[in-house]
């Protein structure tokens, strides 16, 4: 009896994590898609000098009756961040968060390498926007904030309506 629930539990903790794998998986084969058609899109370029005296940029992609895309680069003395933010009209489905730190001065870095830079990468998938699932890399300790990140999707929206 022990032996057929343990199989029973393994195998259902197989379905469950197929079933998050196959979605994951879903919403990306969907940005990927959206990545091949950037060049058919309509885009908008703003700068963002208050976000960081770096630099800051956003660049909307978007179609005459939907926003594809939204990619936020912000760039800072000790790194940068790029957001995409991977839309249908209003509603995110996934977001791609690269962190990139820089362990020396900026302006002693001649290339990017593990030893002059820690890149991270998360990703956020959303099911009408709502955080369903987060995927980090394993030596990333830092905590994810969603509410960090829909904060960030909402003051885009209104800078995109604005322009």
């Amino acid at each position: 009896m022990k032996f057929i629930c343990t199989v029973l539990l393994i195998l259902i903790s197989i379905a469950v994590y197929s079933e998050e794998e196959l979605f994951g998986v879903s919403l990306e084969n969907q940005a990927e898609e959206t990545n091949k058609k950037l060049n058919y899109y309509e885009h908008k370029f703003l700068e963002r000098p208050e976000v960081s005296t770096q630099g800051a940029s956003i660049i909307y992609f978007y179609t005459k009756d939907s926003l594809k895309l939204i990619k936020d680069n912000i760039y800072g003395e000790m790194g940068q961040s790029e957001l995409l933010f991977y839309m249908n009209d209003t509603n995110v489905y996934y977001i791609v968060e690269k962190i990139t730190s820089y362990k020396i001065p900026l302006t002693e870095i001649k290339s990017f390498t593990e030893k002059t830079v820690e890149e991270k990468t998360r990703k956020y998938y959303f099911y009408k926007n709502k955080l369903e699932m987060v995927y980090k890399d394993k030596n990333d300790q830092d905590p994810f904030n969603s509410d960090f990140l829909l904060q960030e999707l909402k003051d885009l929206l209104v800078i995109y309506k604005k322009n």
